[in-house]
């Protein structure tokens, strides 16, 4: 498996049942509509919204504890190239769900970041996904919190010109592979970086775990 395939990513078979899931979609402009995804794209920044419905069997062990999930979603999107931000369970009425967010490296520049709720059932799963960009010139959050951390002694360069303490897996510190998280993508800068493709998804996510909404029959 793929981290494409895990969240539908350029999928194109029909499926059914998408509509048993609703969220917000937070007023953005509908894109498009099929069987199996449904997308919304930001009015004025490179994000979007969507939904996705898997007629089949999970891929995702989601009743593991959530180290083991973490486990699981770590070398798919090393593979990929990125890395893990968050990987969580949550509860939707009295459904035990998945938070994730992961980045990937843009081949142009800059970061792709997504966000996601799974909602897995024995023979279906639903996964809602927020994605953001950054545009415009890239790599402002980080080089604005660098200094500060630097000053603080928290980060510096060593004497090979290599960052040390910078950036580290955010569960499990002796990974050392990927694209890993790094201090400044750290929740509590969200509030001084708002527009930051992050900060949105992050946010976004929130209000879409508040929101969502599963049909009664798929809960007998």
């Amino acid at each position: 498996m793929n981290i494409r395939k895990l969240f539908g990513l350029g999928r194109s078979e029909q499926k059914t049942g998408i509509h048993a899931v609703s969220f917000t979609d937070f007023g953005w402009k509908k894109r498009a509509e099929s069987a199996d995804e449904i997308s919304w794209v930001h009015p004025t920044f490179p994000a979007v919204l969507s939904i996705n419905y898997f007629e089949l069997p999970p891929d995702v062990p989601y009743n593991s504890p959530v180290e083991e999930l973490r486990d699981f979603y770590r070398p798919m999107v090393t593979r990929s190239g990125g890395g893990l931000i968050k990987v969580d369970v949550t509860d939707i009425q009295h459904l035990r769900c998945i938070e994730t967010i992961f980045k990937l490296p843009r081949e142009e520049r800059g970061v792709l970041y997504i966000g996601a709720l799974t909602i897995p059932f024995v023979d279906r799963s639903y996964v809602i996904k927020v994605q953001a960009i950054e545009q415009g010139a890239t790599g402002i959050r980080e080089a604005m919190i660098w200094p500060q951390l630097n000053a603080a002694g928290v980060v510096s360069i060593d004497e090979a010109g290599r960052m040390t303490g910078w950036s580290a897996d955010p569960y499990d510190n002796t990974v050392t592979e990927g694209f890993l998280m790094n201090l400044a993508e750290a929740v509590h800068y969200d509030a001084q970086f708002p527009s930051h493709p992050l900060s949105l998804v992050r946010a976004k996510l929130e209000e879409i775990v508040r929101s969502v909404k599963v049909a009664p029959e798929l809960l007998q």
